[in-house]
Order: structure tokens, then C-alpha cells, then sequence
């Protein structure tokens, strides 16, 4: 965890932050897939920024909540997410569905909450049922509050750079 913390607080660059923790979630709970995704809430859906595991969506790619009704709940309600065997849901989505065929049956989903809205989710997957202990969920809602904290980090220190450039742009232009 420690590892994690450091290197997702070291980078001030927010896809950067979500691909190394999704990548590193693997070394603290075992699982067969960790990903991270961000709400477009005008496009109404999930933009994949990292992970691993996943065959069937790449980094950048969007997909709409009405692919997956189980995270898009996450969303609504804030509240992390077990499912212990997909196997045995009825009426899934496309996206569950996906998963189902990939193999996996388990997975959590955890909001990554920053100022107090939820801008994504962080899920880890694994291939056989009833995967992971309560310890694992606990531990991945702490990484998610870390990568709140980084990602919120990341947007002041970009917030502070364009303020940065604005107060350099009005100098120079005060003194043209």
C-alpha cells in the first residue's frame, strides 16, 4: 500500500495517477483484473483510462452507461459494489455480460470520490467466485480515497499553473 500511495502522489498528471494504481492494485489484492474509469456525465457514460485484465475495451474508449447498469448505481448511489458470482445474475448488460464471457466471475467496483462528487470507479475482477474478503474490499476503498486525494491534487496543481501563465500573459501584456 505504501508503494502504491507513493507513486500515485508522486505524479501530478492525472491519467497517469489512475493507470500506475489500477496497475498496481494487483500487488495488494490478487485479482485477475484492475481497471479505472471516469464518469462523462455529458456523454452520459465511463471513459477507460487504465488497468489491465481487459481484452475487449481499450484505454480511451467510452462506454455508456446503459451498458452496465451495475456501475452506473455505483454512480448514482455511492456505494462500492461486491458482486461474489456474475455467473448467477440474471438480465445482464452488455458490459457484465463481456466480463461473464472473459471468465470472471467476482468483481468490486469502488467510486473514486474527488470533492465530494464521484468522478470514477475503480473495479478489480477475478475468474473464480467469491474472490475476495472483506479486508480486500476495505483495502481497496482506502486506494480509492488515495486516488481521490492524488487526482484532486493534480487538477489545483493545474488549476495553479494556468493561473500561473494567465498572471504571466497580463504582465507582459501591461507592459507591451
Amino acid at each position: 500500500m505504501h508503494e502504491i500511495d507513493r507513486s500515485i502522489l508522486s505524479t501530478l498528471e492525472a491519467d497517469e495517477i489512475l493507470d500506475t494504481a489500477a496497475r498496481l492494485v494487483g500487488k495488494v489484492i490478487p485479482c485477475e483484473r484492475a481497471t479505472v474509469v471516469l464518469i462523462d456525465r455529458e456523454r452520459q457514460g465511463f471513459i477507460y483510462k487504465g488497468g489491465f485484465g481487459v481484452t475487449f475495451v481499450q484505454k480511451g474508449a467510452f462506454v455508456p452507461f446503459k451498458d452496465s447498469s451495475a456501475a452506473e448505481e455505483v454512480v448514482k448511489k455511492g456505494r462500492t459494489e461486491y458482486v461474489s458470482d456474475l455467473g448467477k445474475l440474471k438480465g445482464l448488460l452488455p458490459l457484465e455480460e463481456k466480463f461473464l464471457k472473459d471468465g470472471f466471475l467476482s468483481h468490486i467496483r469502488v467510486p473514486l470520490i474527488v470533492k465530494g462528487e464521484i468522478d470514477g470507479i475503480l473495479t478489480i475482477g477475478a475468474k473464480r467466485a467469491a474472490a475476495f474478503t472483506p479486508e480486500d474490499l476495505s483495502t481497496l476503498e482506502k486506494l480509492a480515497s488515495q486516488i481521490g486525494v492524488a487526482l484532486e491534487n493534480a487538477r489545483l496543481i493545474s488549476d495553479l499553473e494556468e493561473l500561473f501563465i494567465g498572471t504571466v500573459k497580463s504582465l507582459a501584456s501591461a507592459i507591451d
